[in-house]
């Protein structure tokens, strides 16, 4: 299955870097991630991460856009969690030295419904990058927008929220986030 989905995602990139290349309609940006989590129950606390943005124009106001990122989480420095309907306290693996690292996959669309002004969502995959971290699905939906540099670059920054990061301090679920993000896009 991973074979599969990665195969797919090179084809989606190919297929958009050829076409990019004579249309020009191709950006790829850079951007610094700060998040906090909103469910602060499931063991980690502010993050930080760094995303590359490759996108395709599909139209004058939509993008199709491919963000691999890297995200690190500290734990919330809780080594046990007593439960409030129960007299027991549950012992977790986390603690005040746990980082969660995490690499996320998104495809998503970006839609500018004025003229540096967007929404997006994406959906993917993310990976747990060390032991404690686990592999999930991964979702998003943000705001954002972009402010002129010159003709072709850009300073991109944005509001979202995000679900899917998950680690063997979970009881349940999977934790979801606010993330501001602010970058840098060049289109070509």
């Amino acid at each position: 299955m991973k074979k599969r989905s990665l195969t797919i995602i090179l084809l989606v990139l190919t297929i958009a870097f050829a076409r990019a290349q004579s249309e020009k309609k191709f950006a790829f940006g850079v951007s610094g991630d700060f998040a906090l989590p909103y469910n602060n129950d499931y063991g980690y606390v502010d993050g930080i991460g760094l995303t590359a943005k490759i996108e395709y124009a599909l139209s004058p106001k939509l993008r199709l856009a491919f963000m691999p990122a890297y995200f690190t989480a500290p734990s919330n420095n809780r080594s046990d969690y007593t439960y409030a309907n129960q007299a027991e306290t549950v012992i977790k693996p986390g603690g005040p030295n746990v980082i969660y690292k995490y690499i996320p996959l998104k495809m998503g669309l970006r839609y500018y419904y004025a003229q540096n002004i967007y929404v997006e969502a994406g959906a993917g995959k993310i990976f747990g990058a060390n032991s404690i971290a686990q592999d999930g699905f991964f979702s998003s939906v943000g705001v954002g927008g972009i402010t002129v540099i010159d003709d072709n670059n850009f300073f991109d920054f944005g509001f979202n929220l995000a679900r899917g990061y998950r680690n063997n301090d979970f009881y349940v679920g999977s934790a979801s986030q606010y993330g501001l993000t602010a970058g840098y896009i060049h289109f070509f």
